[in-house]
């Protein structure tokens, strides 16, 4: 029987809310999700021979940026991409689960709840909404399970349960409140999971994430994603369970040299903007400057192709990578380059505040995410955005800059602005 375990999901840009509801509600069933985004052919970004790689299934989203609010309502994506599937695929154990798993899907938002997770990880508000809709998620989950016995024996009904519970118990602790599930029950239960289904390596990445809350389980949570990237190979979806595994191992001095390697291997498997961060910012820490800025200069060339349709973690990740940028060009007294990054920053940021704009807010394309994805609550996470983009720090290496360019009266201006 043909099983359903990875999928290369292509699309561009101008897509990705429907690329983020396949990849969501397929995540939710425990299967490995892969993009493949099409960057605008004058970037210089590396492009990636997807035919060396296996996957079970290659998915297309296609459609033009007019028809991207209309054609991404949750059902229809999923009813597309359902659609696809069929015509090659053969996967009993998933069209079995399909509609019951995609109405849970649908009627808990689980969609804007995982990408509130993915960007907005602290105890606020908008994430303890998102815990709430996993628990209630789980509840569901559970009914379905114990109103049908064939659904007992699913490895993605199975595996949806456990992944909400981990879900909601991560809201739990980050709001500091009481767990949802303890925690040693519930790795009990996903270890038991790899019991019935052991080709199912995704549940190992599951038992390293239920772990990873507790410092003290620092072992078992290495030993679940080592496992898992053993199980896995070097198939580029390899990236996300490297990356866990060096973030798990940062701040330990014994594990530092497992960190620094799961991040190197991270940015091998696929140089995504945050792998190419975090081996950027191991070379700052070492000292070497000129491979830190290669690295950061990758970063935003990346970014820079997405720029006109950016998530909220890629805004972060552009405006924090041009600070650091700026700083390196600092240090070089390159004055021309630092004052470039360091203005790249700002304008993104007053871009996403509405600063001087000179389109309506209905029309701003740095807010366009938060309105399509969270609607008439998309000022709460355009204030969180904003809130994590500091402007004390650039206005200082402006300063240093302008200092440096022999511009006093620019450099005053920016001294002025870093000590309010």
């Amino acid at each position: 029987m043909q099983q359903l375990t990875s999928v290369l999901i292509s699309y561009h840009n101008n897509n990705r809310l429907r690329y983020q509801i396949c990849a969501e509600f397929l995540r939710l069933a425990g299967i490995y999700v892969c993009e493949d985004v099409s960057y605008p052919k004058n970037m210089d970004c590396d492009v990636t021979d997807w035919s060396k790689y296996e996957f079970s299934f290659r998915y297309r989203i296609c459609g033009d940026a007019e028809d991207e609010v209309q054609a991404a309502g949750v059902p229809e994506t999923l009813g597309c991409l359902r659609s696809a599937l069929e015509e090659d695929f053969s996967d009993t154990d998933f069209f079995a689960c399909f509609n019951s798993l995609s109405d849970i899907f649908n009627r808990y938002s689980l969609v804007q709840a995982g990408v509130t997770l993915q960007y907005f990880k602290m105890g606020v508000k908008p994430t303890e909404r998102a815990g709430i809709q996993f628990e209630k998620a789980a509840e569901a989950v559970t009914a379905l399970m114990d109103s049908d016995e064939r659904y007992r024996n699913n490895r993605h009904i199975c595996y949806a349960r456990l992944y909400c519970l981990q879900k909601a118990n991560l809201v739990r602790f980050l709001c500091q409140k009481p767990l949802v599930c303890f925690m040693d029950v519930l790795a009990g239960e996903v270890l038991e999971l790899t019991g019935r289904f052991p080709d199912f390596s995704n549940i190992w990445v599951l038992l390293g994430l239920v772990y990873e809350i507790s410092r003290s389980y620092t072992r078992e949570v290495v030993d679940a994603f080592q496992r898992a990237i053993r199980a896995v190979g070097m198939q580029p979806y390899v990236s996300n369970i490297y990356y866990f595994l060096g973030k798990r191992c940062e701040g330990y001095e014994s594990l530092r040299r497992t960190s620094e390697e799961a991040y190197a291997a991270s940015c091998k498997a696929m140089p995504k903007y945050r792998n190419l961060y975090k081996v950027a910012g191991i070379c700052a820490d070492n000292k070497d400057g000129e491979k830190a800025l290669a690295y950061f200069e990758r970063c935003l060339v990346l970014l820079r192709a997405k720029e006109d349709y950016l998530d909220p973690l890629e805004q972060e990740y552009f405006f924090k990578v041009s600070v650091h940028v700026c700083y390196l060009y600092v240090q070089r007294e390159d004055y021309y380059h630092a004052i470039l990054n360091a203005n790249q920053a700002l304008k993104l940021r007053a871009g996403i505040s509405g600063e001087g704009a000179m389109t309506d807010a209905e029309s701003n394309p740095y807010t366009m995410f938060c309105r399509r994805m969270y609607r008439d609550k998309a000022q709460e996470y355009i204030d969180l955005i904003l809130k994590r983009m500091g402007t004390k720090q650039v206005y200082r290496y402006l300063a240093e800059a302008y200092q440096i360019a022999d511009m006093r009266e620019e450099a005053d201006k920016y001294w002025a602005l870093a000590r309010r």
